[in-house]
């Protein structure tokens, strides 16, 4: 058991509410002695149907117990799943061995029922009592699992061989006339004491921690103690003090079914809730960062944009104007007129390459007129450089977008189309950047090889990645639909009016 759930106010009342109720129905039953007997006709169905139920929910016991088996879960869940089986399949003896139902193998009569019944809570007061105070070890083994089922099997078959064939080799526990024998009482009272001993251990444990699945296990403790109580002192098997145990016991078995089924099922769930709570979270602290971080990277670029744009720019126009200066006045001297060339060729080339850097770290036209412009200017920088066709279309009216929204449209086209260059083997891209009421669309297509789905999951690619976080970033979505040899096309669409909350890039 794991212990992570903490009771609540309402099950807390409801569990002390339940166990008033039984107390004062013990203590009615204990003092007042109601010297009530049902008939056989009313109490056989009765006891019948409570035993059918208890059966069920041990078998239920049994199944979450052992079907939910995690290796690094708790050796004494499986304990205690076996012992239910056990418990199961012995009452279904317990439950044929009244007067009035059909013979199992020997004649029904009290002192048959009652051996069955002695075994069968037996093993719930042991199987509670091993996880009350058994160490939390995992099983490490397949082997150990089937060793205690195998066990428990075994066992049953046992108990149903020494009840039906060699009752003989059992001591007398009821006498027709008389009533309870010393000896049921006092193996009902030790029943009792190794009920409340496992009590005490889960009281200890909720202590420690104070988790709803082990209080429900001490309170089914505290039931199974009246219950057992209530079997010392009842005189006729069909009195009202027999039929108060069989209902506490029900009431127990249920509080045990609900402990292990919140420990072993429900709580999983919970725990796997709170993960993904956790993680959704983490997430979205993720992206935060990572739009703080594209966004202090797009203004570091910005800045060192402009100091290259302006400091850079004026250097070398002062550097050219110079030069010029010298041509002019050193037109007698060709080796001075040589050199000057080569020293225009070296700025004119650095200006290029400024501009172009410029370009690439933040061009000043997306600043002065907007990503159209910005997106016509790329795409020709492109087509100049890589030799691809480029068809660009507008649709629609763009000045108003936020900064914001601009730059991850850029930032997306550039992406796309560094990627069409380098791994796309195409001939032939088609651009549409269009915005309507509802929704701003960029879509890139190309004719080169394309790629299939596997083949993406297998390799990864961060490129699209980036471009999926940048439209999640702004409340956007971005849509690849590929094949081998027909092409790729990138879709990315964003909200027309962006959230006030949508956070920078």
């Amino acid at each position: 058991m794991t212990g992570r759930e903490v009771l609540s106010n309402k099950q807390f009342q409801g569990l002390l509410a339940t166990l008033a109720v039984m107390l004062g129905l013990f203590l009615w039953a204990i003092f007042f002695d109601p010297h009530y007997r049902f008939s056989i006709g009313l109490y056989v169905p009765l006891h019948t149907a409570m035993h059918v139920f208890s059966m069920v929910v041990a078998c239920l016991v049994f199944a979450v117990g052992w079907n939910t088996h995690d290796p690094h879960r708790s050796a004494s869940i499986t304990l205690l799943a076996c012992g239910f089986l056990g418990v199961a399949l012995v009452d279904f003896g317990h439950t044929l061995s009244y007067k009035g139902m059909p013979d199992l193998v020997t004649a029904a009569s009290p002192q048959k029922a009652i051996n069955f019944s002695f075994v069968s809570r037996a093993l719930a007061a042991l199987a509670l009592l091993a996880l009350a105070f058994t160490s939390p070890r995992p099983i490490v083994t397949k082997q150990s699992r089937y060793g205690y089922l195998f066990a428990t099997l075994i066992l049953v078959i046992l108990v149903y061989w020494v009840v039906l064939f060699r009752p003989d080799l059992l001591p007398a526990t009821y006498v027709a006339g008389e009533g309870l024998t010393p000896f049921k009482v006092i193996v009902e009272y030790v029943l009792a004491g190794l009920h409340a001993l496992a009590a005490g251990g889960f009281w200890t444990r909720l202590q420690q921690r104070y988790a709803t699945q082990t209080a429900y296990l001490f309170a089914a403790s505290l039931a199974m103690v009246l219950s057992q109580a209530l079997l010392s002192v009842y005189f006729d098997p069909y009195d009202i003090h027999n039929a108060l145990s069989h209902a506490f016991r029900v009431v127990g078995y249920v509080m045990i079914y609900r402990g292990i089924f919140i420990s072993e099922i429900r709580e999983p769930y919970e725990i796997a809730e709170r993960l993904q709570t956790e993680l959704r979270q983490t997430a979205m602290r993720l992206r935060e960062m990572s739009a703080r971080t594209q966004n202090d990277v797009e203004q570091e670029r910005k800045r060192i944009a402009q100091s290259l744009h302006d400091e850079m720019g004026q250097n070398l126009t002062a550097l050219r104007l110079d030069a010029d200066w010298i041509q002019r006045h050193a037109t007698d001297n060709a080796e001075i007129l040589e050199a000057l060339e080569r020293i225009q060729r070296s700025i004119d080339e650095s200006a290029t390459a400024i501009r172009r850097i410029v370009a690439d770290l933040r061009p000043r036209i997306l600043d002065d007129l907007g990503i159209a412009a910005a997106a016509s200017s790329l795409i020709q920088d492109v087509v100049t450089r890589t030799g691809l066709v480029i068809r660009f279309e507008k649709d629609g009216e763009f000045e108003d977008l936020p900064e914001l929204a601009q730059t991850a449209l850029y930032r997306m086209l550039q992406e796309s189309l560094t990627n069409v260059a380098r791994h796309a083997q195409a001939s032939t891209v088609h651009v549409c950047l269009a915005r309507d009421h509802s929704a701003v669309c960029l879509r890139v297509r190309d004719d080169g090889i394309g790629f299939d789905a596997d083949a993406k999951a297998r390799t990864g690619s961060f490129g699209l990645l980036g471009l999926t976080e940048r439209a999640a970033q702004l409340g956007g979505s971005l849509t690849v639909r590929s094949a081998k040899t027909q092409g790729t096309t990138i879709e990315l669409r964003l909200p027309a009016k962006l959230q006030a909350d949508a956070p920078p890039l």
